[in-house]
């Protein structure tokens, strides 16, 4: 190339033009491949590959294919470029498997090429066996109130190659995850069964069927629906009569009959006994299979009415139905009749009286009971209910018996006593038999005793005169009812003489009037006497103890002379002093 400027200069360039066909700068992209399955002896395949993709569609691409995983043990196939053919033929077992292979697509005339990778599976001829499953429907339905193994369908598939086998197996799974099915299915001589009776299992399966030959296996999915129509069913009870018994009696059965079930095979219908909304105690038998119920019991505390509620359940669905029924059970406590011995008439008791008079109550005896009615337990009151006078009455349990005794006069005023005996049973005190008597309290005088007082000790003084009434130290208990005193005697304790010999004193035998008076001061001294009083047979001892002194009246003078004395006569008066020495037997 030349360049000039006016035609003068110029100056010359050298450039070199390199033409590149359109072919060379063509971009490949990669088509995804189907993976190829080949059967073992089945002979020559052939399969074309698909085209990769280029942007300049007149320029062509060269492909190679390459077997990129583990080689098997022989060449099994062979690639054409041109036309993307691909035949595969074998027949060795060790060829079985499945293999990665590359198609690469390459520009010839640039730099631009793709890749793809397929997978080729060498499978056993058998696994080309045709399986045709038998007639399953999409849905079952199974109660299980029918009691039964029910077959739903028979597993009879054939397959197309009976050299793959003769026996397709058959496995029942759940479809979500092939695990094991509950055990409430189960195949059986190529059949498919359904038995349960468990209201637990009752839902919708889906089940799915996998059978098939060592080399292939196909699938069906099918439903169980296990359900019930039991919630329909309807119980119908039977009328129970009430029942009495009586404690302590023998054992009484009975049975009721079977109720109505209008779907029997929703049963067998369950029974339970419920006693005053409480399970039963256990006297009361109950077999719910014989629908018999018995009871026995001597059981006080069973007493009264009770209601037995019996309730008959289905076993499936537990559809329900109640009957009531009323058993009295009798207390023969109740009426059992207290009765006497004998009866007790009013009674008398003396003031004193002696011996003591015991009353025998009358013995209590029960009617006859199928139980034991407990103790009889005895009160001992007056008609107002009140403790009776323990110092006149004292019961003895021992022998049933209650001693009557009193000395007190003044208990007549409350005379007659009025007791009432009340017998009740402890454990019914509504049970009780009572009767009353009255004890009068009078006077007989042939109870009617003496007393007498302590020791008296008496002073006397010689010359005086002393008396004292032994009427008042010597009493008669009945005196003011059985008359006074009037019969004495007088003893010494010494001499053992009656007083009338003792002439200091004098005594009144009939009134008790002791008069003591002396004049002779000899008669100092002690003396003992004993009066005995008698009254009504009855005698008193009183004891006087008598201490006789003497004062100066009784003293006696002992005399002496005077020694001489001389007085003169001239002299006038003389006074003399001089002791006089007479003594008295007093002087202490």
């Amino acid at each position: 190339m030349i360049g000039r400027i006016n035609n003068e200069q110029s100056a010359e360039v050298a450039i070199q033009l390199t033409a590149i066909g359109v072919c060379t700068f063509a971009q490949i992209t990669s088509t995804t491949q189907s993976n190829i399955e080949y059967f073992l002896n089945s002979g020559s395949q052939s399969f074309t590959l698909d085209n990769f993709n280029i942007n300049t569609t007149s320029c062509p691409i060269t492909y190679t294919l390459t077997k990129i995983s583990s080689a098997a043990s022989s060449n099994f196939f062979t690639f054409t470029s041109s036309s993307r053919n691909l035949i595969i033929q074998t027949t060795l077992v060790s060829d079985i498997g499945t293999f990665i292979f590359e198609l690469k697509g390459k520009n010839p005339t640039g730099s631009s090429q793709a890749t793809q990778q397929l997978s080729i599976q060498i499978k056993h001829e058998c696994e080309d066996d045709e399986i045709t499953p038998s007639t399953v429907l999409p849905q079952y339905n199974y109660l299980i109130e029918s009691g039964l193994a029910q077959s739903q369908f028979t597993l009879s598939w054939t397959h197309t190659n009976s050299q793959c086998g003769s026996i397709i197996t058959y496995q029942v799974v759940n479809q979500a995850n092939n695990s094991t099915i509950d055990a409430i299915f189960y195949i059986e001589d190529s059949i498919f069964y359904v038995f349960t009776t468990d209201e637990l299992k009752i839902g919708t399966y889906n089940l799915r069927i996998i059978a098939g030959t060592a080399y292939k296996s196909l699938i069906q999915n099918f439903i169980v629906v296990v359900e019930t129509d039991c919630p329909n069913a309807v119980v119908t009870s039977e009328t129970i009569i009430d029942k009495t018994y009586t404690l302590g009696s023998p054992i009484q059965t009975f049975q009721f009959i079977c109720w109505g079930l209008s779907q029997p095979e929703c049963g067998p219908i369950v029974y339970t006994l419920l006693i005053d909304s409480s399970p039963k105690p256990s006297w009361v038998s109950f077999d719910s299979t014989s629908r018999t119920i018995s009871f026995e019991t001597s059981d006080s505390s069973a007493t009264g009415t009770k209601i037995f509620q019996i309730t008959g359940t289905t076993t499936i669905s537990s559809i329900s139905q109640r009957e009531i029924f009323q058993v009295e059970f009798i207390n023969p406590c109740n009426s059992v009749i207290l009765s006497l011995s004998n009866t007790i008439s009013n009674q008398v008791i003396y003031l004193n009286e002696s011996p003591v008079k015991t009353l025998a109550l009358p013995a209590i005896t029960q009617s006859s009971s199928t139980i034991d009615c407990g103790l009889i337990i005895q009160t001992i009151t007056t008609d107002q209910n009140n403790p009776v006078d323990s110092n006149i009455f004292t019961y003895h349990l021992s022998n049933n018996s209650i001693t009557m005794f009193s000395k007190d006069k003044t208990k007549m005023i409350y005379s007659p006593f009025k007791v009432k005996v009340v017998n009740r049973l402890q454990a019914y005190p509504a049970i009780s038999q009572t009767y009353q008597f009255s004890v009068s309290l009078l006077i007989d005088c042939q109870f009617d005793y003496l007393t007498a007082s302590t020791v008296q000790s008496v002073t006397y003084v010689v010359k005086d005169q002393y008396s004292m009434k032994l009427s008042d130290y010597i009493q008669s208990f009945l005196s003011d009812h059985c008359g006074t005193i009037s019969q004495y005697q007088c003893t010494d304790e010494f001499t053992l003489l009656d007083c009338a010999n003792n002439h200091m004193i004098t005594f009144n035998t009939n009134s008790g009037l002791l008069i003591i008076e002396t004049q002779d001061a000899n008669k100092v001294g002690i003396y003992k006497l004993q009066i005995v009083a008698t009254h009504n047979n009855k005698q008193a001892t009183q004891s006087v103890n008598i201490a006789v002194t003497k004062d100066c009246r009784s003293a006696v003078i002992t005399k002496s002379a005077l020694s001489a004395l001389s007085f003169d006569i001239s002299n006038g008066t003389k006074n003399y002093i001089t002791d006089i020495p007479w003594t008295n037997d007093m002087i202490a």
